[in-house]
């Protein structure tokens, strides 16, 4: 029994189970993704085998066609929610935004008295875990999280609104101008190369995004799926701007502009990994010469004496934003603000900027990575990127679809 822990219950006349000590009822599905489901298991069943027979990856709009549903968010909560419970505990070690994200709740001990219990995942792993949760929500704040959740967290009504007086004439690009999100950073992605291999192939670390098209470093790159990074979906809609809206092309044109060089790009790629910074481990281990990764990552581990070296190719490079919201629900709302006016402190840009390289609200606070602000490729629309977000992430998996290694 869930509640008292008794182990013996009667059998009731609707499949419920009552318990022969304290009589409370309980299902077979408690505590499974299939819990509160008004649908057959054996349509869920179905959508199962569906997901883990198919060799190049699952799409919402797929899935939705297979099952013959008439809702497109209900099978995109569907398919999230089988992408979690398809994860193995404990597959991966503690590496790559999880050390980041641990340096910023040791701060937070130190500084506040308060010990954050947090687990780390990537942009678009957290994504689809609160948009699978909503409304009720297992955490009680999230940072580090990409724009589009913070955009979908207030239109949503998950996020809670807060007035900092820390974060008070930033600017809309800082703090949402109704105080539902906090961008504690601007991160980029970046090329890296491994210095030993380079040298020994005798070539250089490429100074254009043409440039990786070569025939010669076929097999020798690697990046992060779109299917379950927010990075690589930064990549999608960068190099979507940088080869279509930026070259005088519009709606569908400037799109397939985009597609046909990650689809040149995808005869070059070795593999996809599922987070963003994992290129960088790759690279630096002298698996792979190249790496197409999130900048998170890049300066800790030159510092950790990995052979990284590191460009922003001329073009520029895309760029997204970390940041935090307040969940709707907690009980520790006074706590979650004081952890926001926090974030909004010159102590903390000043670390953030220096742990990682991140671009902070505070001039005083100059990244270590770039030493100011890095070249990005202009015209990149955030609020374009978020309304087309689900759309182009199948369109990536119908059209590369590679399967990602964790």
């Amino acid at each position: 029994c869930p509640r008292c822990g008794h182990r013996k219950a009667w059998i009731m006349k609707r499949g419920l189970y009552r318990c022969k000590n304290c009589d409370y009822q309980v299902s077979i599905t408690s505590g499974t993704i299939f819990q509160g489901t008004r649908k057959p298991l054996q349509l869920w069943f179905h959508a199962m085998w569906y997901i883990t027979s198919q060799k190049n990856g699952v799409s919402a709009m797929g899935l939705k066609q297979v099952l013959g549903f008439n809702r497109y968010e209900t099978v995109w909560i569907w398919l999230h929610k089988l992408r979690r419970a398809m994860v193995r505990p404990g597959r991966d070690s503690l590496s790559g935004a999880v050390e980041i994200d641990g340096e910023v709740a040791k701060l937070i001990k130190d500084e506040l008295g308060v010990e954050v219990r947090f687990e780390s995942l990537s942009h678009g792993t957290i994504h689809a875990r609160v948009k699978a949760e909503a409304p009720y929500f297992t955490a009680d704040t999230s940072w580090n999280i990409g724009f589009p959740l913070m955009l979908e967290a207030k239109d949503e009504g998950w996020a809670v609104a807060y007035d900092s007086p820390t974060w008070r004439g930033a600017g809309d690009i800082w703090v949402d101008p109704d105080n539902y999100w906090w961008n504690n950073g601007n991160w980029a992605f970046v090329l890296v190369g491994n210095k030993d291999l380079l040298a020994e192939a005798g070539y250089k670390l490429p100074e254009s995004w043409d440039d990786l098209l070569d025939p010669k470093w076929k097999g020798q790159i690697v990046m992060p799926s779109a299917e379950s990074s927010g990075t690589a979906y930064m990549m999608i809609y960068s190099f979507i701007t940088l080869y279509g809206f930026n070259q005088g092309l519009t709606g569908s044109e400037a799109e397939e502009a985009g597609w046909e060089y990650l689809l040149k790009l995808d005869k070059n790629i070795h593999s996809y990994s599922k987070g963003g910074n994992t290129p960088s481990d790759w690279v630096g281990r002298g698996e792979f010469m190249l790496g197409i990764c999130s900048d998170e990552m890049v300066l800790p581990r030159i510092r950790q004496g990995y052979p990284l070296e590191w460009t922003v190719p001329e073009e520029g490079t895309g760029y997204g934003s970390a940041g935090a919201i307040i969940f709707k629900g907690t009980e520790r709302l006074y706590t979650c603000q004081k952890i926001i006016d926090f974030f909004g402190t010159t102590t903390f840009c000043k670390f953030w900027s220096e742990l990682a390289g991140y671009v902070t609200k505070d001039p005083a606070a100059v990244s270590a990575l770039y030493g100011g602000i890095p070249q990005y490729i202009p015209n990149i629309d955030q609020g374009w990127a978020m309304e087309n977000k689900d759309r182009l992430i199948d369109e990536w998996i119908d059209r590369i679809g590679r399967p990602y290694v964790a």
